[in-house]
């Protein structure tokens, strides 16, 4: 007898799907080339341990994001996806549970993912053969990056489980990912800072960045694990992980068949599928503006995402100065630039520049992606409404959501900056500054604020193209969500010798010079002798 027949059938069609072998492939195969650089850096240099753990220390935080965002990119649309095309409500008709239904989607997309991730490990196995960290070390790393992709997998089931557009699944997953990887350990730091106990702040420990961190000492202050905080962190975290399950599986039944949202009696056409409309911000009032632009509007649920993110980087930011150090990264995972003394700050800067990066992708993609699935770009395209406007609409929906929020960004970092140049030292005593505290020069300060936001700036501009031909050319509204993010995000951030901007200057040209073909022609597929083929994209 089957324990579930649910969770055979999803997992024989995992088993068949080539997506599954072509991850875990990629992701091993990106893991042997980082070791070949290594090795050979490792060669050049003469650094053996320091080298070893240094490969460690970046495979091990390629699988702890990959793990944060398998709940993003995985199981974040898996239950509304079955409920947008009426399949939910039909297997209720059996005698299915709601635990059947996320045990089994949880197999399925976690089969994917771990499957990827535990393609590393061997790979990661070096740094201790090396010498570079100890056995228990690494066991408890592995555990928190395992834990960790159990964690997302799970909060994504239980925000997708809850009746939602795919669009603010995926941004309610980020938002309580994005809480326990930077508010909470910016908390602690800062009440660390003003002298508050131990035992106070324990209950803060219950986030995965800290499991991570104590795993191995990786980015800890004094670099040395802490086993006690880790399984502290590691349990709390893995019951949170179990609630949100219980709560998918209590939610997807009593919401399975909430396919439709109600007008008010005024409206003339009664019921209008909530699934029909591109954006969560439709505003009629900009309609005369441009009718793209009142279509998506400015949803509520990305602004408020969009501000709590400036709002950590302004308070990080001032964090920096008050104790001597610039305020500002150049938002580089790879490189802790001036803040490799104080991991806290260094990551909550970098990782609210790739969360700016991360919003402004998805709603590049939000509009072609949303409108293809419920066939509102279909109509579109049969209007007189030419490709100009069409891009346009999208490009000034962009500029209305993201101004105003960055226009203020731009200016708190100024002021930062110009308290800086007035007290490089910040308001600490001498004798507590950290290491590097005031040093400094001005000009390198100033300098670095106007190449930071200049290439904030021209990665948002490589994602306006990048994100429409991807949610164009990619059938999956996650798949072109991390193209786009990846080209506009993370490549202009991985470059050793390249400045990004230069990065984000190709990927801007490569990806306008597609559109010559016109939307509609590259919506539905057609070509010209000689043009380039493209795959019909109204199957699915």
């Amino acid at each position: 007898m089957t324990f579930s027949p649910l969770a055979h059938r999803e997992l024989l069609a995992a088993a068949r799907n080539r997506r599954t072998f072509l991850i875990r492939l990629g992701i091993a195969a990106f893991a042997v080339l980082l070791t070949w650089v290594t090795f050979m850096i490792i060669s050049l240099t003469g650094a053996g341990r320091s080298g070893a753990f240094t490969l460690f220390r970046l495979l091990a935080w390629c699988s702890f994001v990959f793990s944060i965002g398998s709940g993003i990119w995985l199981t974040a649309d898996a239950i509304g996806q079955e409920r947008r095309e009426g399949t939910l409500g039909l297997l209720f008709l059996t005698d299915l549970k709601g635990y059947d239904i996320i045990f089994a989607k949880l197999l399925t997309h976690g089969l994917t993912a771990v499957g990827a991730v535990v393609a590393v490990f061997p790979v990661m196995t070096i740094a201790w053969l090396f010498g570079g960290l100890t056995g228990p070390d690494m066991a408890r790393t592995f555990l928190a990056i395992l834990n960790t992709l159990f964690v997302s997998l799970a909060i994504g089931l239980a925000m997708s489980a809850y009746p939602q557009r795919a669009g603010e699944s995926l941004l309610l997953t980020a938002l309580w990912l994005g809480c326990s990887l930077l508010v909470l350990p910016l908390l602690h730091w800062a009440l660390a800072k003003y002298g508050v106990g131990t035992a106070a702040r324990a209950w803060l420990d219950a986030n995965l960045l800290t499991g991570f961190r104590a795993g191995a000492g990786l980015l800890m202050p004094n670099g040395i694990a802490d086993p006690t905080r880790f399984w502290r962190a590691f349990w709390t975290t893995h019951l949170i992980g179990w609630g949100s399950l219980g709560f998918a599986a209590w939610a997807v039944r009593r919401w399975a068949h909430s396919l439709e949202v109600r007008q008010p009696a005024s409206d003339p056409e009664g019921v209008v599928a909530a699934h029909r409309r591109p954006a969560s911000g439709f505003r009629r009032d900009l309609l005369d503006i441009n009718p793209i632009l009142g279509l998506i509007g400015t949803p509520l649920p990305l602004r408020l995402v969009l501000w709590a993110l400036v709002t950590v980087q302004g308070i990080a930011g001032f964090a920096a100065w008050t104790i001597g150090l610039p305020p500002m990264v150049f938002y580089n995972l790879l490189f802790g630039g001036w803040l490799g003394s104080q991991p806290t700050l260094h990551l909550a800067l970098a990782a609210t520049g790739l969360g700016i990066r991360a919003v402004f992708a998805w709603h590049a993609t939000e509009f072609y992606a949303e409108g293809r699935r419920s066939e509102l770009l279909q109509t579109v395209c049969t209007t007189p409404i030419r490709d100009e406007t069409i891009l346009r609409g999208s490009w000034l929906a962009l500029t209305r959501t993201f101004c105003w929020p960055l226009i203020v960004a731009v200016s708190f970092s100024a002021v930062l900056v110009g308290l800086y140049c007035w007290r490089p030292t910040g308001l600490i005593a001498a004798a507590a500054a950290p290491a590097g505290a005031g040093t400094t020069p001005r000009a390198v300060v100033v300098a670095a604020y106007f190449y930071t936001w200049l290439a904030l700036v021209a990665d948002l501009a490589a994602m306006v193209w990048a994100g429409a031909f991807s949610a164009l050319a990619l059938t999956r509204r996650q798949v072109a969500f991390g193209v786009t993010f990846f080209l506009g995000g993370l490549l202009p951030q991985l470059g050793f010798c390249i400045p990004s901007s230069l990065i984000s200057l190709g990927v801007f040209l490569a990806a306008r010079s597609q559109f010559r073909f016109g939307i509609r022609r590259l919506f539905a597929g057609e070509r010209q002798p000689g043009e380039r083929s493209w795959q019909p994209m109204l199957d699915d």
